[in-house]
């Protein structure tokens, strides 16, 4: 598969990453393949779990030309107590 020209972005969901504990890896990896195949793709976005997630996917595909964009989490995304009501 070959994308000349599409535009994407990456963004990868981890607590530990977005706090400084340890390099995201994976990121890299994923952009350096996707730029292989053509893609014009900025540096991966590491945000923490939750609310960050959406705030940076919609960020990438409100830069214009981007399709939406590949998340990638250290974990399963799913819902976590907030305050004291709880999304589910």
């Amino acid at each position: 598969m070959s994308a000349p020209g599409f535009v994407a972005a990456v963004v990868v969901a981890s607590n530990r990453a977005a706090a400084g504990v340890y390099e995201d890896a994976t990121g890299p990896l994923i952009v350096e393949a996707l730029r292989a195949e053509g893609f014009v793709v900025d540096e991966a976005v590491v945000v923490p779990d939750g609310e960050p997630v959406g705030a940076a996917i919609s960020a990438a595909v409100a830069a214009g030309g981007r399709r939406p964009p590949l998340v990638r989490s250290g974990t399963p995304l799913q819902a976590r107590p907030i305050g004291h009501r709880s999304a589910y």
